[in-house]
């Protein structure tokens, strides 16, 4: 049996190819307009699914595939109707499951207001704030992978000066720190203005 993606639950409604067939039958008949026969289908399962204005994508998709498979195989049987349901029997009899419209549980009021305090940036919250949010991270993993990490999100981004210097400070003997450290302080004090 075929279903939608997010589908086949116990709401869902199952046809087969050859109700999915009668149904485009029933539209030929009514529209001599080659693409009737999609419309007609689309609005059957619009109607019995329950959607409110149109079909959702992954629905039309099968819809689509459908008709293109059906297209091949009504010209593979010579636009035969004896024919095609003898040769394709076990295709029509294939099950297809659409997913019924859930209308939300939540009135348009309630998706408006949203309480709680707003959400702080990373960037912007504290230093405690910043080492309570990656204290089991810390405590899960090890120096060593964190500041790899660290390093190819850098790299990942663009900074590659910046990721250069983790990996020195990082991987290289403790003196390299002390004199990344030592630099960074005396360029910031040559670049604060005197008073």
């Amino acid at each position: 049996m075929e279903s939608i993606p997010g589908g086949s639950r116990c709401n869902d409604i199952v046809l087969s190819r050859r109700d999915l067939y009668t149904i485009l039958k029933e539209g030929s008949t009514k529209s001599k307009h080659p693409h009737g026969n999609y419309e007609h289908l689309t609005k059957y399962i619009l109607e019995i699914t329950k959607y409110p204005n149109k079909l959702p994508k992954d629905i039309k998709k099968v819809l689509s595939y459908f008709i293109s498979q059906f297209n091949t195989k009504w010209s593979a049987s010579s636009r035969n109707v004896d024919y095609f349901l003898k040769k394709n029997f076990g295709w029509l009899e294939t099950k297809i499951s659409f997913p019924m419209y859930k209308a939300s549980s939540f009135s348009s009021n309630d998706m408006k207001v949203k309480g709680g305090r707003p959400k702080v940036y990373f960037s912007k919250s504290s230093e405690r704030t910043k080492r309570r949010k990656t204290q089991l991270l810390r405590s899960e993993v090890g120096s060593l992978e964190l500041s790899y990490a660290a390093q190819m999100s850098l790299r990942a981004s663009g900074q590659l000066d910046a990721a250069n210097v983790i990996k020195d400070v990082t991987l290289t003997t403790p003196k390299r720190a002390e004199k990344y450290r030592k630099a960074y302080k005396e360029t910031s004090k040559s670049v604060m203005p005197q008073k």
